[in-house]
């Protein structure tokens, strides 16, 4: 949530997957579903689903099946994915931006 905070809401997308882990993780849910809500959100849909298994039948280090999602949701929009996990890490096909490094 503070990463979201600094980066503000113009143009910043999440995914129904990172708002579930958001939410697990919560202290509060229902502000912090009332914070995630300010933001634009994306689908999963088939096209995401096509793009998830192939990037795991491909992968010679699979994801985990969060992260697949995440990654694959963020290629079919065309938006970088913003975080900070070593598994979106050296994904050619993957525009990653490391929030704790940037």
């Amino acid at each position: 949530m503070r990463t979201l905070a600094k980066m503000g809401t113009a143009a910043l997308y999440i995914s129904p997957v990172t708002i579930a882990e958001i939410l697990e993780g919560s202290e509060d849910p229902v502000a912090t579903e009332r914070a995630l809500s300010e933001y634009h959100s994306t689908n999963i849909g088939w096209q995401s689903a096509r793009r998830c298994a192939l990037n795991q039948s491909r992968a010679t280090q699979r994801m985990g099946e969060n992260d697949a999602w995440q990654a694959a949701i963020a290629v079919n929009a065309g938006h970088s994915l913003v975080g900070h996990d070593r598994a979106f890490e050296r994904r050619e096909w993957l525009d990653y931006i490391d929030h704790r490094k940037s």
